[in-house]
């Protein structure tokens, strides 16, 4: 019997029966709710008649509950400005492909771009005062648009192109969380914070983010060069706590964990304005062929993922996969026996068994360090690792290898 997903996990599969285009109203025929029904205030209606105009109302709908400024529709040009950018949209372009927040970002960039009347009507606010001086006591709560509000850098393009995707990326998570009812993380509040610190001048923190930087990638590519990144500041024993704070945030970000304030459930919790008009499904980011059933025995938070082919005489694989972890991932965890075997057939430079740039670093460091003792131990050890890591090979079969500590083989 299907589990129901709990409060912490990201939803899986959309059911195709319920989430249709007609449902939305994206087919053209059916009417979109009424400006009235969504209780907004008088100053959204040129926003609504230009998103229903563009077909992207259940996109505006789902920004507004993100960032909760459904009480403040002079905030919503600061968002459509920080998404309409160059580096964003090509960020956009890339993403929306394979996540469902993300290409929400991306239609309402595209009608922007297309209609541009948006644009006029909806002026960003200044950034000529800090986040927090402009928000007040509002800043904590409404830390995705604070993050989003706050000046960029003064410094070189590229530098100010990363913090525009990191900014960028925050909001796509934070998307992601509250179309599941997540409107105060835990996680993004730490990297929020942190992100608002490295604008308002604060050259630690600067330095720590720009470190970060990563070359324009696909969603899930950036999530693990950020996951890599963060693991590699948590490693280091001289780094502030709160910087090994930050870099567990985003290590769980990246994994799509979600740790929602306990305040932020029942009452407390405002109306999702997008559950009058959900997002439409995105058949192209995700595959459509779904089973769930309990996974290991006692273990509430396994499911077992299924697929089959379209004939009944098809090839049927079966997996335990975690179900706190997003859609995309279950189905690459489930996958994950067969990537590996199909990687170990094959001397690939950079895969999920072998390191990553960063691993590799730090690989490169380790293997120097026992090459230059003056252990005969630890000089094999380096040998065989020195071998596995310039060949391609696994360390078991770097092992086979012959060797002897006469210095027959050269390094």
């Amino acid at each position: 019997m299907p589990l129901n997903p709990k409060f912490r996990s990201i939803p899986n599969k959309p059911d195709l029966a319920f989430h249709s285009n007609e449902a939305y109203g994206h087919d053209g025929n059916r009417k979109q709710p009424l400006f009235e029904t969504f209780g907004l205030p008088e100053g959204w209606r040129p926003a609504y008649e230009w998103a229903n105009a563009n077909e992207v109302l259940a996109e505006l709908l789902v920004v507004i509950d993100a960032t909760l400024i459904s009480n403040w529709p002079n905030r919503f040009g600061t968002i459509l400005r920080e998404i309409t950018r160059p580096i964003a949209r090509e960020y956009l372009d890339r993403w929306h492909l394979t996540d469902q927040s993300a290409a929400a970002l991306h239609r309402l960039s595209e009608a922007a771009r297309t209609d541009k009347a948006i644009l006029a009507t909806c002026r960003p606010l200044p950034t000529d005062s800090p986040a927090h001086i402009q928000l007040g006591d509002q800043t904590s709560r409404h830390y995705l648009f604070a993050v989003l509000l706050e000046q960029l850098p003064l410094t070189s393009p590229r530098e100010r192109d990363w913090f525009i995707a990191l900014r960028l990326w925050t909001l796509v998570h934070g998307i992601r969380r509250a179309r599941v009812g997540n409107l105060q993380d835990r996680n993004l509040h730490t990297i929020a914070r942190a992100i608002r610190q490295a604008c308002d001048r604060h050259l630690l923190w600067r330095s720590l983010i720009s470190s970060l930087a990563t070359p324009v990638l696909g969603l899930e590519e950036f999530n693990a060069f950020l996951r890599f990144g963060a693991e590699k500041i948590a490693s280091q024993r001289n780094a502030p706590s709160s910087h090994k704070e930050f870099s567990r945030a985003l290590i769980a970000i990246s994994r799509n964990e979600h740790f929602p304030e306990d305040t932020d459930s029942g009452r407390n919790r405002p109306r999702l304005l997008s559950e009058l008009c959900p997002l439409p499904d995105s058949p192209t980011s995700e595959p459509d062929m779904v089973q769930y059933s309990t996974g290991i025995e006692g273990d509430p938070e396994s499911r077992s993922w299924s697929g089959d082919e379209d004939d009944s005489d098809g090839d049927i694989i079966e997996a335990t996969v975690d179900s706190r972890k997003s859609y995309f991932h279950q189905t690459l965890e489930a996958n994950g026996v067969l990537l590996q075997s199909a990687e170990e057939l094959q001397l690939l430079p950079w895969s999920y068994s072998r390191p990553n740039p960063f691993e590799g670093a730090m690989l490169d460091e380790w293997i120097g360090r026992l090459l230059a003792s003056g252990s005969p131990a630890e000089q094999l050890l380096g040998a065989f690792a020195w071998i596995a890591r310039h060949t391609g090979l696994s360390l078991r079969r770097a092992l086979d290898i012959a060797l002897r500590l006469d210095g027959a083989v050269r390094m």
